[in-house]
């Protein structure tokens, strides 16, 4: 091979790889009620025009547009003309679509498994669980059945070379043979990711994380939990979402009231505890920017908000509204703000708390969740006083006020 031939090879290579690196940090972002994506640090790179969007996976990305769904590369060009019903993330270079009922089209668009199907699910180790009229099956790329593996009441996918499937009302994980690959059932499991599954073995019962062998990894002491994803998962403990690793240790604290999703390309949604909209953290859980500004959808939550009337006499203090659970929670060898004295927390607040608690000029009313206490901070000058600020007695609205001396 030739010099010249050795340079055009390393190019090639070079601009395919910044290419899916582009995707993998695109992330979805909503404005006013359209949605785009930005880079990791929050700017539009693809501005919001879309209805919907879903995130991007193996370089293409679900949009939705003049009513149908299609696929758009990491540059916002339309690769796969909306054209569908609904449509799914692409996984083993294959996508379920609906239109009529659910098949799959592969990466230029073409359907390869006809849309036949009520539910279809993510291929993955080459097969792919769909809802057929006789109930939950697995079938190939070619939509042939595979062997052995039919006849379930739901079923997911195959990840680690096991698979969740729903028998007798129970949850069991299954070989590519249709083996079982232990005899323990469960509630209601995650998929295996990075080596362990979520799972519940009672209903309303304790959610806890076990290992290929049905042993637990992680003893179940959650209210509720996701699977792993870059090292990180998901956990519901005290009416909180917070972030655990391996170990079991609590990595991101129990701060977000409504939800926790599972961390892609380095960033997660989570609910901002303030008044519930979607934000994204790092995995420090330290905040990087909205994806939405936009009320929290109400089956992801079901906390009430209400109307906080914020007012300072005279007025323009600066405020800061904090949950009481934050106030007074330690974060990773630093003290609680509760323990800090002046310019130590207003330093602590502008570090940590910069979109975790509302703050702007005084006589202005926000939305809070209603979960608990809160803490209002006035700042005029070098002056700082504190009030609490208790919802949960259902009131639809409260005012605190505060009279610099």
């Amino acid at each position: 091979m030739s010099s010249a031939q050795v340079a055009f090879v390393i190019v090639l290579f070079l601009v395919v790889s910044t290419k899916l690196t582009r995707a993998q940090d695109l992330y979805v972002i909503e404005r006013d009620d359209l949605y785009g994506f930005s880079a990791k640090s929050g700017k539009p790179l693809i501005p919001p025009k879309y209805g919907a969007a879903k995130p991007f996976s193996e370089g293409l990305a679900a949009v939705y547009e003049n009513g149908n769904w299609g696929f758009i590369d990491s540059t916002g060009k339309t690769k796969i003309e909306p054209d569908f019903w609904d449509a799914d993330n692409f996984s083993d270079g294959l996508a379920a679509i609906r239109k009529g009922g659910w098949g799959y089209i592969d990466r230029t668009g073409r359907i390869v498994v006809q849309p036949r199907y009520l539910q279809a699910r993510r291929f993955s180790e080459e097969v792919a669980p769909v809802k057929a009229e006789t109930g939950w099956l697995f079938i190939d790329k070619t939509g042939g059945p595979v062997l052995d593996l039919s006849g379930f009441e739901d079923a997911m996918n195959f990840s680690a070379g096991l698979a969740a499937v729903q028998v007798g009302g129970k949850w069991r994980f299954i070989t590519h043979e249709g083996k079982k690959q232990f005899d323990l059932e469960f509630t209601k499991v995650s998929n295996f990711n990075e080596d362990l599954a979520a799972v519940q073995e009672e209903e309303n019962g304790k959610y806890g994380f076990i290992d290929r062998f049905g042993h637990y990894a992680i003893p179940p002491v959650f209210d509720a939990a996701m699977s792993f994803s870059e090292g990180l998962a998901a956990v519901r403990l005290n009416k909180r979402w917070g972030y655990i690793n391996k170990s079991g240790e609590m990595r991101i604290p129990n701060n977000y009231p409504l939800f926790a999703d599972d961390f892609v390309g380095g960033l997660a949604v989570v609910s901002d505890p303030v008044h519930g909209a979607k934000m994204y953290i790092d995995t420090d859980g330290k905040p990087q920017f909205f994806k939405s500004s936009e009320p929290p959808d109400t089956e992801r939550g079901g906390y009430p908000a209400c109307s906080v009337k914020l007012s300072s006499v005279p007025p323009g203090a600066e405020v800061y509204l904090i949950p009481a659970y934050i106030w007074d929670q330690a974060d990773r060898g630093r003290s609680a703000p509760s323990q800090l004295k002046g310019s130590d927390l207003k330093a602590y607040l502008d570090e940590h708390f910069e979109f975790q608690v509302k703050e702007g000029q005084t006589n202005v009313e926000v939305r809070n969740i209603v979960e608990q206490a809160d803490v209002a901070l006035f700042l005029l000058g070098g002056d700082m006083q504190r009030r609490w600020v208790d919802l949960r007695i259902g009131e639809n609205s409260a005012s605190v006020s505060f009279e610099h001396k």
